[in-house]
């Protein structure tokens, strides 16, 4: 519920509302058109959140492949403010990134660690019963896209991307009516 999620005296999402390993492709939802706030509840799975491919949909024949979260609270955000911001963070001279610091002619900070700019994007990603699905990706200084929290820097990127970009932009209720999206702005009809 709204406690689990957010600091009531705040209005601020708690720290632990969203994991640091939930950062890399977050799950979202656009509102808009015939995506409704109600509709946050349902959680897609199997085959019902694999990639859409364009094809004609029909209910029911996935109509056993959901979720209904019941205790979740929503969190809102406006894409803008989180599609194309940059996050610092901090990654040990390894074999991965020696050239990229070579080449940048990067200092090490005082804990020998070198600092680099990352950038959040949104991308729309459908699934097959979801048109208004989307994912948060995080990138690293190359913009090559982070995937996974597997190791140090990898989390360290996601925590600040977290910490510099999400909890900043994250709402408790819709600061104006929903949105309208015109079709022409669809992906595929």
């Amino acid at each position: 519920g709204d406690e689990d999620t957010w600091n009531l005296e705040t209005e601020t999402l708690r720290e632990d509302a969203i994991t640091i390993e939930a950062i890399p492709n977050l799950s979202l939802n656009i509102l808009g058109s015939r995506f409704k706030t109600p509709f946050i509840k349902f959680r897609p799975k199997g085959l019902a959140s694999k990639p859409w491919e364009g094809r004609s949909i029909h209910f029911f024949n996935f109509r056993k492949l959901f979720l209904i979260e019941l205790n979740g609270a929503p969190i809102y955000f406006r894409l803008k403010d989180l599609h194309g911001k940059t996050f610092p963070y901090q990654r040990i001279k390894d074999h991965g990134v020696k050239a990229l610091i070579a080449k940048l002619k990067l200092q090490p900070l005082s804990n020998g660690k070198f600092g680099f700019k990352g950038q959040t994007r949104i991308s729309h990603t459908p699934n097959n019963l979801n048109y208004w699905h989307s994912e948060l990706s995080v990138c690293d200084q190359e913009q090559k896209i982070i995937k996974d929290t597997s190791n140090l820097w990898k989390k360290d990127a996601a925590g600040m991307a977290f910490a510099h970009i999400v909890t900043g932009s994250a709402r408790r209720v819709i600061p104006s009516r929903e949105p309208r999206i015109p079709k022409m702005h669809y992906k595929k009809d």
